[in-house]
């Protein structure tokens, strides 16, 4: 039986891992659910389902009701699509976007028409600085709570630590900064680094650590969720 996408009700999707979805059955769906809430998408058909053509459908309406949005590990997408769909997307305020964006452009692009966003994943591209990704969030997503970079490079520490300062200073809903991944002497360092920063913002009450951290919350529709609010469950 052929599913009927002309009206659909959902709000929640999470398709995420589902390796037998192909970018025949996203284009047929994805760009009707204007409605959504929620859009889990990573690693859909082994990362190729999700390509710049389905995204450049969805990008043909606006998404007014979208606030969550994750598509690490989709390797069919460009920084230029994702770009052009999260202009779509006035309400977002959760992001992971993977390795998507790469080039220092494509996430000013990205960042400076979010400024609602609360929690942003990036995974590193050999163009992007870590002190970059801090100076754009500080500039354009002030309302940031929390914030993950993984596999990022840190060449010059001082400029870490400066950037790092700023996106403490200008962002005071900031709780979590989580840094996995990244090479060597960020690494060893970043205790240190942690603790002068925190000192010289006065802001102790911030996570700065390697400590993985989950960005998004489960779709509250989901079945674990029902099961367990059910008061039929014995």
């Amino acid at each position: 039986m052929r599913t009927d996408w002309s009206k659909p009700n959902l709000t929640e999707l999470d398709i995420s891992y589902c390796y037998r979805i192909a970018e025949s059955g996203l284009m047929e769906m994805l760009p009707k659910l204007t409605g959504v809430h929620y859009l889990q998408l990573s690693f859909c058909g082994w990362g190729k389902a999700l390509s710049d053509a389905v995204m450049n459908a969805m990008s043909q309406t606006q998404y007014e009701q979208l606030h969550t949005l994750d598509i690490h590990s989709s390797f069919n997408i460009t920084g230029e699509t994702l770009c052009k769909f999260v202009s779509k997307c006035f309400g977002l305020t959760t992001l992971c976007v993977g390795s998507a964006i790469t080039s220092n452009e494509e996430l000013e692009a990205l960042l400076k028409g979010l400024r609602n966003l609360k929690h942003f994943y990036i995974t590193k591209q050999a163009t992007i600085k870590t002190e970059t990704v801090f100076s754009y969030v500080s500039r354009f997503c002030q309302q940031i709570e929390t914030l993950a970079l993984y596999n990022f490079y840190a060449i010059n520490r001082h400029r870490v630590e400066e950037a790092l300062v700023e996106l403490v200073l200008a962002c005071k809903c900031l709780k979590v900064l989580c840094i996995r991944g990244t090479n060597v002497p960020l690494r060893t360092k970043l205790a240190n680094m942690a603790s002068k920063v925190k000192n010289v913002a006065k802001r102790n009450d911030i996570e700065i650590s390697r400590k993985p951290h989950f960005l998004l919350s489960r779709a509250s529709r989901c079945l674990d969720y029902v099961m367990k609010s059910s008061r039929f469950l014995i």
